[in-house]
């Protein structure tokens, strides 16, 4: 008996590893820029607080019943991880409209967390986002709800990946148009100025008027960006605070409890 108790107590904490340590690989809090064993460390202490929430699972024995429920519970965190990096995805779209409406696409950075090519711009502008995240204490909005998923979503409750689908699929179109509306004024200030050189390239021809075209541009280009900074980072604040909700519609409609 003690010894089904124990072995019903170790699955228990593994499950709830799984979904936490899911969350934190996908979420971009805190980041692939964070030592792993710092993110080990978080995982350690989330596990810790969500214990005390979660239903022990001692009727899971068998290989065959263990391992679809260890699949759901990492399907569950990285699915709440996925919602809250698609929230900060706007600034990453922003960022690399930004530089390519400059001129400054081919200045790129490796991006860990995703394992591809950023411009310089557009890690500024996901830094500022992961700043205006974390003044707004989105971290900690999303880890009371993980831990409040234990609750609302038991250990071993059935996900339905082709339902989070769709959803995911808003979301990042959403991350998309929300880009769009922040690069807008980039992209209209470099219209603007090349329409402008154009036409006195055209009318005064040996002026070189594209000798200093580049430089005009840039500096134009960032004097919008530092003189917009707060109308350019609120439409993102206000997307932030529907974070929640968000989170809770997609549970509410991928997952089910189990049935007894």
């Amino acid at each position: 008996m003690l010894s089904q108790l124990l072995i019903g107590y170790a699955l228990t904490v593994a499950l709830v590893v799984a979904r936490i340590s899911a969350f934190v690989v996908v979420s971009p809090f805190p980041g692939q820029g964070v030592p792993k064993t710092q993110r080990a460390a978080l995982v350690i202490a989330l596990t810790a607080a969500a214990l005390s929430t979660a239903e022990p699972v001692p009727r899971f024995f068998d290989l065959v019943t263990v391992a679809p429920t260890v699949v759901r519970e990492l399907a569950l965190g990285a699915l709440v991880g996925l919602t809250f990096r698609g929230s900060l995805a706007a600034a990453d779209v922003a960022g690399e409209l930004a530089s390519h409406a400059l001129g400054l696409g081919s200045a790129s950075l490796f991006n860990p967390a995703l394992g591809t090519q950023d411009s310089a711009l557009a890690r500024v502008f996901s830094t500022f986002a992961i700043l205006v995240a974390l003044a707004m204490g989105a971290h900690r909005v999303v880890i009371q709800i993980l831990l409040g998923s234990f609750r609302a979503v038991p250990i071993g409750g059935s996900f339905s990946p082709a339902l989070a689908a769709p959803l995911l699929s808003e979301i990042a179109g959403g991350a998309v148009t929300l880009g769009l509306r922040i690069a807008l004024p980039v992209l209209a200030v470099s219209l603007v100025i090349q329409v402008g050189l154009a036409v006195v390239a055209r009318m005064a021809p040996s002026l070189q008027i594209f000798n200093v075209g580049f430089a005009v541009l840039i500096g134009a280009g960032f004097l919008v960006i530092l003189t917009a900074a707060h109308e350019l980072l609120q439409p993102l604040a206000d997307h932030l605070g529907t974070l929640p909700a968000r989170i809770d519609r997609v549970l509410g409609e991928t997952v089910t409890p189990p049935q007894p």
